[in-house]
């Protein structure tokens, strides 16, 4: 079901691209880093021609979708956020040929073979609660419809980017079943999405270190009164 629901988000953010008001800086002239030794601007523009729109100059969803094949990932690793956090991609089905360079240029990384080398270690950049945080911030814009306002999270949406990006954490899998069956809130605003983080990672499984009274958004606390009336008729 997963699997089914990633692919959903990639392939649906196809429609609307169009409506994308970034346009891409000219690049300018940048000063050759001594790390640029070992990497290939050449290379990896090369590998950008193979996925971009024959049309433009831009990867759309197509060709992002035939680079993940290459990668040979699923459409639910998280990997599929982390990349384009370095790409500092602003709208997923629409990727940049300068974001590209660039991103690619940050990690040292100019080809597949390189690429799909380093995504172990990538994948564990999610073990490190800070750089978590940087991800998970970056996901709640990369995840938006581009024909939203930018403001909310659909739950679908919101349901499957916290199974990937936050598997296996604390109260995530009740926090999905919670959303996927409460009648209350349609979508996730930002404050909601990144205090379920803070709350994943301070309140104990069995609530330890919540109160009631803290500033809580509204939904944190109808989650937890949620789990302790689910608990009772277990």
């Amino acid at each position: 079901e997963l699997s089914c629901m990633g692919s959903r988000l990639w392939k649906s953010k196809e429609k609307g691209k169009e409506k994308s008001t970034e346009k891409e800086a000219p690049s300018s002239p940048r000063k050759k880093d001594k790390k640029d030794d070992n990497f290939s601007e050449k290379k990896i523009g090369k590998l950008f021609d193979k996925y971009k729109d024959p049309d433009g100059d831009t990867m759309a969803a197509a060709g992002i979708l035939s680079f993940i094949e290459d990668l040979g990932v699923e459409l639910t690793d998280a990997v599929l956020v982390i990349i384009p956090f370095y790409l500092r991609v602003s709208v997923m089905s629409e990727w940049t040929r300068s974001q590209w360079i660039e991103g690619w240029r940050s990690l040292q990384l100019d080809t597949l073979e390189k690429i799909k080398a380093h995504i172990p270690v990538l994948r564990s950049e999610l073990m490190d609660d800070q750089k978590l945080l940087q991800i998970y911030k970056f996901s709640f814009l990369f995840y938006q419809d581009p024909e939203s306002t930018g403001k909310n999270l659909d739950l679908e949406t919101a349901i499957t980017a916290m199974g990937i990006l936050l598997n296996n954490r604390r109260h995530v899998a009740n926090f999905q079943r919670f959303l996927s069956q409460q009648k209350t809130y349609k979508v996730i605003n930002k404050d909601q999405w990144m205090s379920f983080l803070d709350f994943s990672n301070t309140i104990g499984e069995n609530f330890e270190g919540y109160e009631q009274d803290a500033a809580w958004p509204s939904l944190i606390d109808d989650f937890v009164e949620w789990c302790q009336e689910d608990r009772k008729l277990k």
